[in-house]
C-alpha cells in the first residue's frame, strides 16, 4: 500500500488493506525470497479451513500477487511472482438481492430517521457506499435539486451526474441544514442493515444490494442497459446484463405480451 498504491482509488486500497491482513497473519514470517507455491497452497487450505468464502480467499491472493509484483519492481523479490501463485479458480455467482417497493418502504420506516437520506441516495441515485458518504451539498447537490454530481471514488470515469427523483429531492429540500457532508459517516452500516431488516421483516440487503435496487427498478421499467450503466458509472452495460439489473414477473409478462397474436388453424 505504501509503495504500490499511489495509483489506486480509495476503495481499492481499503480492500488490499483488509485481505493482507490474513496474509499478513499466515505469510508474514516468510522471506519473499523463499516463498514457494506450496506455501501458498497451504495458505489456501488453512483460509478454507478457517471458514473463508472462496472468493474472499481469492481476493486474498489477487492482494498477494500485487503484493509480489510491487516487491519485484522495487528489487526485493529477486524471481518472477507469475509462478508463485497456485490456480485457484472461483466459480463467480453474483448476488441478485434487491428491494422490492414494498420492502423499500418497510425498511425505511424500520430505519432511525437519520439513516434514512443514507438510504434513499443509496437507492434513487445508485451511489456506491464511498460515493454516498463522499457527497457535499455545495460541491456535489444542485441548489434546485434537479441532479447531483456523484464524485466517482472508485475510477475517474466513474464521476457522473444523475437526476434526482422526486422522493429524493423532497428528503433534501426537508434537510434542516445544507452545510457539509449530506449523510453522516455510517460505520456499521451492513450490521445496521441487516438489524433493520430483520424489524422490517424482509431478507437483508447490503449497501450494493441498494445499489442493485436502482439498476433493477430501471431495467424492470425499460430503460435501456447502457444507460443504466452510466448513471451506475460504469462504461459499459456488461455489469448491468449479469449483475446489477435484476428483472421481475411483471418485466418477463411484458415481454412475452408484445408477442404477436396468431390463430391455430388450417394455414
Amino acid at each position: 500500500i505504501d509503495h504500490g498504491g499511489s495509483d489506486l482509488a480509495a476503495p481499492t486500497l481499503s480492500m488490499y488493506a483488509q485481505k493482507g491482513g490474513h496474509l499478513l497473519r499466515l505469510l508474514g514470517e516468510k522471506d519473499v525470497n523463499a516463498l514457494h507455491p506450496d506455501d501458498v497452497q497451504r495458505y489456501i487450505n488453512l483460509r478454507i479451513a478457517e471458514g473463508a468464502h472462496r472468493e474472499t480467499v481469492r481476493k486474498e491472493l489477487v492482494t498477494l500477487r500485487r503484493t509480489l509484483e510491487t516487491a519485484r519492481e522495487r528489487g526485493r523479490l529477486r524471481s518472477s511472482p507469475s509462478g508463485l501463485i497456485p490456480k485457484f479458480r472461483v466459480r463467480y455467482v453474483p448476488r441478485s438481492r434487491y428491494l422490492s417497493e414494498p420492502e423499500f418502504r418497510r425498511l425505511l420506516f424500520a430505519l432511525p430517521s437519520r439513516r434514512r437520506l443514507w438510504v434513499m441516495l443509496a437507492v434513487f441515485t445508485g451511489a456506491r457506499l464511498s460515493e454516498v458518504e463522499g457527497l457535499r451539498w455545495a460541491e456535489h447537490v444542485d441548489p434546485a435539486c434537479r441532479w447531483l454530481l456523484l464524485p466517482g471514488t472508485k475510477t475517474a470515469r466513474a464521476r457522473r451526474r444523475v437526476g434526482i427523483a422526486p422522493a429524493l429531492a423532497r428528503a433534501f429540500r426537508a434537510e434542516p441544514s445544507r452545510d457539509g457532508f449530506v449523510v453522516e459517516h455510517w460505520g456499521n452500516v451492513r450490521r445496521d442493515l441487516a438489524a433493520a431488516c430483520r424489524r422490517a421483516g424482509i431478507a437483508p440487503v447490503t449497501p450494493n444490494d441498494l445499489r442493485r435496487t436502482f439498476a433493477s427498478w430501471l431495467k424492470q421499467r425499460g430503460v435501456d442497459s447502457m444507460v443504466v450503466a452510466r448513471l451506475l458509472g460504469h462504461t459499459t452495460s456488461r455489469m448491468v446484463e449479469l449483475v446489477y439489473g435484476q428483472l421481475n414477473d411483471a418485466a418477463f409478462a411484458r415481454a412475452i405480451a408484445v408477442i404477436p397474436p396468431t390463430s391455430i388453424g388450417k394455414p
